[in-house]
């Protein structure tokens, strides 16, 4: 019968929910997001190279009701390497219309691709971590 030392195996029971909870928060995060954005074209202006990854920098008017047309300049959380957007490209973009410099591109990469990788994360660690070792441990049927 295997036994594991006790704080490897509740390091190995906490990482299912761990990745499940954040694929999960953030996947609801951008649905809610979804629901009360308005879409917009931007311009990707520059890339920021940082965390060895490339990050677009995108501009973008939207109608304010007081002011008239206003111009937002944001960097998007997503980056890529090599960059999947280069200066000059035009991106749709998202935004909040209550706080318009709360936007995003409106790509699956920046907006679904970590929920994706978590929940599956999650899932497999669910596999390997808790459902794998539970048929390795149990004694076979008599």
């Amino acid at each position: 019968m295997l036994v594991f030392p006790a704080f490897p195996q509740a390091l190995c029971y906490g990482i299912p929910p761990l990745f499940l909870i954040v694929g999960i928060v953030t996947l609801l995060n951008q649905v809610r997001f979804g629901r009360r954005a308005v879409a917009a074209i931007g311009e990707v202006i520059d890339l920021h190279y940082k965390s060895r990854t490339y990050h677009p920098v995108v501009r973008f008017q939207y109608m304010d009701e007081e002011r008239g047309e206003e111009e937002v300049v944001f960097e998007s959380s997503y980056g890529s390497r090599p960059p999947s957007n280069q200066v000059g490209n035009r991106v749709p973009v998202l935004y909040d219309p209550e706080y318009p410099k709360h936007a995003q591109i409106n790509t699956f990469g920046a907006r679904w691709f970590l929920p994706c990788v978590c929940i599956f994360a999650g899932i497999v660690a669910s596999f390997v971590f808790v459902i794998l070792p539970l048929f390795l441990v149990l004694p076979p049927p008599r």
